[in-house]
């Protein structure tokens, strides 16, 4: 909802901003999940697919014992390649729209990319370890998607 209020804002009114506004919003969104996990668990909240978890022989009744099952790794793993089918449609849909309009949008996506490649290089068996992207990573982000 919020990429298509934004979109719209930026002034992209195209189908491919629609379609930009949604595949960029899922792949935001599975990002965060993935990033906040632990925090989310701590606060007895799990976003995690259940037709992921079933999938992988997770049947818990609570966050914590789902964070603890040996499957979960797994499970993270297949909603970040998720994720990643849909930064590859939204990067689709930013090729058709223009891009001075777009470019909070193309930033955004980037910064959160981000996030997800450290993740996978940090092992999603070490996913309560936290990752960030550093005001100097989000400058250099800036300047190569967004104005260049």
């Amino acid at each position: 909802a919020v990429g298509m209020m934004s979109i719209r804002v930026f002034g992209e009114w195209h189908e491919a901003g629609r379609q930009l506004a949604v595949a960029q919003g899922r792949a935001l969104q599975l990002t965060n999940i993935l990033r906040d996990v632990v925090e989310d668990a701590a606060r007895a909240r799990l976003y995690l697919p259940v037709e992921l978890l079933r999938r992988h022989g997770i049947v818990c009744r609570d966050a914590g014992s789902a964070l603890a099952h040996p499957a979960l790794p797994a499970v993270l793993t297949d909603l970040a390649a998720i994720a990643d089918d849909y930064y590859t449609r939204a990067a689709e849909a930013q090729a058709a729209c223009d891009r001075t309009l777009i470019r909070p949008a193309v930033m955004m996506m980037w910064v959160y990319r981000r996030y997800l490649d450290k993740m996978r290089r940090r092992g999603w068996e070490a996913f309560a370890e936290p990752v960030h992207v550093s005001k100097w990573e989000r400058l250099v982000i800036a300047l190569r998607r967004g104005f260049l």
